[in-house]
């Protein structure tokens, strides 16, 4: 995991800025909008494949919506390391915001990303920067 709990240290999420948005020129107000509430520790560009998106979302890989959003999904994203004590609840939180602002019209055209349990964030954090996703300041 990213973080000990029990040692009060840091918590971490994922957020990821995609395709529809990066397209419509949203990504620097998106970002401006985790630098008012979060600590941005990493980001960087991404080109994802459709199998990319597949491992991604591979939790739903049964349903009946998977093969329009991961084929949805191919495209550039930005991955973003976001922190602060309660990261994964205060993200998701404000993606519905965000995503009322910028999103789409279509199911993968919803704008922001953010992981929805503190496993899910360590597993989508590993699958983008490994275990390097503190930038060295």
């Amino acid at each position: 995991m990213w973080y000990n709990m029990s040692k009060g240290e840091p918590m971490y999420t994922l957020a990821v800025i995609k395709p529809n948005a990066i397209v419509d020129n949203k990504m620097g107000e998106i970002i401006s909008i985790m630098e008012k509430y979060f600590t941005i520790c990493n980001l960087k560009y991404t080109h994802m494949t459709l199998e990319k998106c597949e491992e991604f979302y591979i939790e739903h890989k049964d349903k009946p919506f998977f093969e329009r959003l991961t084929k949805g999904m191919v495209g550039t994203w930005l991955a973003v390391v976001l922190q602060n004590d309660n990261v994964v609840v205060e993200w998701r939180d404000l993606t519905s915001h965000v995503r009322a602002k910028y999103s789409g019209k279509e199911l993968h055209e919803n704008a922001v990303h953010g992981s929805d349990s503190v496993e899910s964030a360590d597993r989508e954090i590993k699958m983008f920067f490994g275990h390097c996703y503190l930038n060295d300041r």
